[in-house]
């Protein structure tokens, strides 16, 4: 019997074609891996959404492994008695019968690893929104692995056993979920007008972790947020950086998406109590399903002001860039430095607001915060006061702020502190209302758009290290 199998040209084809597969894998790897965040998709349920997380340093594991595999298949398909290891190759026939199949596993091998590696990239990178084709191309491609395999089997006329093959295609579609350090799953939590829809990121090696469930700031911002011209990713980002202090979370979209799909539903039927109810649904949801050991309550922009309202039944407290004054404050200050000849008018007509009336002749100057429509939403958020609010929590708070927040001032989270005595204040250097790190004041806004740039790890750390207490 000859020892080595001489190739055709059909098998330098598969070769050239394998190897040419893992190339532009590993160069697309290569060329995108900086530009990857920290945590990246790991793992695909069966319609493609991403469900398992890692940090991006693991997207190394699947090219290694199938890269090693499909490089000793096709060095193996010289001489496929080399892993024939039981003994099963008889005769030459059965030798070349192995030996394409060794091929065609190559060939398999680099094309999974292609379309898991892109698959990762993308969804990370947040390229691409469509993610079903996932399944139904591994599908495809395990398919026609098993046709050839069925082929060159009744070709040969003989049973054989390459147990070291059929192994080597299974890891191929157990490796697509590499090392899984935590679970992301939908959850929907029925509210008063709309269900509640957000992202549950819980650690698996932890049931009885503690929960913060964050609240988005002002505007139609979702889960993660971001709205429609202000991709950043701020609270995505953070509910990655918890999960890897084993800290689980939940993020959930802004009432006013989910109003947006109500039919007949008008802009003046919305009300920041409506934010409250939502709030408060949520956390009595959790405390009901006793999962977490804890449940901190954390809200960010306008969400700390709803936060420290719906958080009477939590575990605790965390304002992230919440205002301390009430939002009339707050807007007359914006428009003394915008427009400074229409403080006296902005200042009455929010006295009016305050009292219930309703404000007639608007100036077009002001119809983005004033216009008749938005009137109602105004009039149900000024009758909050945060320090008052905040005052009343008797769990244990954090309050935190950047100094580079052009938003929400290092003055307005030292407000809270005051009216908060034993809660914890803490200033971090550099941060801006996004949690980045800004070292030139040009960065600050291009920041809100771009969701590339890592958050800073002192929020991570500082919240870690008050929910874990």
């Amino acid at each position: 019997m000859k020892n080595k199998i001489e190739f055709n040209s059909i098998d330098y084809t598969i070769i050239a074609v394998a190897l040419l597969l893992l190339l532009s894998t590993w160069i697309y790897l290569i060329l995108n891996y900086f530009d990857l965040p920290e945590t990246i998709a790991v793992h695909f349920d069966a319609a493609g959404k991403p469900n398992g997380y890692n940090s991006k340093s693991s997207i190394f594991i699947a090219p290694i492994l199938f890269t090693a595999l499909t490089i000793g298949f096709i060095f193996g398909a010289k001489n496929p008695k080399l892993l024939d290891i039981s003994n099963k190759i008889t005769n030459r026939k059965e030798e070349i019968a192995s030996s394409k199949i060794l091929l065609v596993s190559s060939l398999l091998l680099s094309s999974v690893l292609l379309i898991i590696v892109y698959s990762m990239i993308e969804t990370s990178l947040d390229k691409t929104t469509s993610t079903t084709w996932i399944m139904p191309s591994l599908f495809i491609l395990i398919s026609l692995f098993l046709i050839a395999y069925t082929f060159i089997y009744l070709k040969s006329k003989k049973k054989m056993k390459i147990r070291v093959v059929l192994f080597a295609c299974l890891l191929s579609l157990v490796s697509c979920a590499q090392e899984i350090n935590f679970s992301e799953t939908e959850v929907s939590i029925p509210s008063e007008k709309i269900t509640v829809k957000g992202s549950l990121i819980a650690p698996i090696n932890d049931a009885k972790a503690p929960l913060v469930i964050i609240i988005p700031g002002s505007g139609p911002t979702d889960r993660n947020g971001n709205q429609a011209m202000m991709q950043n990713n701020s609270l995505k980002l953070l509910a990655e950086g918890l999960q890897k202090q084993n800290i689980a979370s939940y993020r959930f979209d802004k009432s006013a998406i989910e109003w947006m799909k109500i039919k007949g539903f008008k802009q003046e039927d919305a009300s920041f109590d409506d934010f409250i109810t939502d709030a408060i649904a949520v956390v009595n949801y959790f405390k009901s399903e006793n999962q977490f050991s804890k449940i901190i309550v954390a809200g960010h922009s306008q969400g700390s002001l709803v936060g420290m309202i719906a958080a009477k039944n939590a575990d605790g407290f965390i304002s992230i860039a919440g205002a301390g004054r009430v939002i009339d404050k707050i807007i007359v200050e914006q428009i003394s430095k915008q427009a400074p000849m229409l403080i006296t008018e902005t200042t009455n007509a929010l006295n009016k607001l305050k009292k219930g009336e309703k404000i007639e002749n608007i100036n077009p100057l002001l119809m983005s915060i004033l216009h008749p429509s938005i009137q109602p939403f105004m009039t149900s958020w000024l009758k909050y006061n945060p320090q008052i609010e905040i005052e009343k929590l008797k769990i244990p708070v954090l309050i935190i702020n950047g100094t580079k927040d052009i938003q929400v001032s290092v003055n307005d989270a030292k407000l809270l502190h005051q009216f908060n005595t034993t809660s914890e204040l803490i200033i971090i250097d550099n941060m801006n209302h996004i949690f980045r790190k800004i070292t030139d004041d040009s960065q600050n806004m291009t920041s809100y758009t771009n969701p590339k740039l890592p958050i800073m790890n002192e929020l991570v750390t500082s919240i870690a290290t008050f929910v874990k207490k």
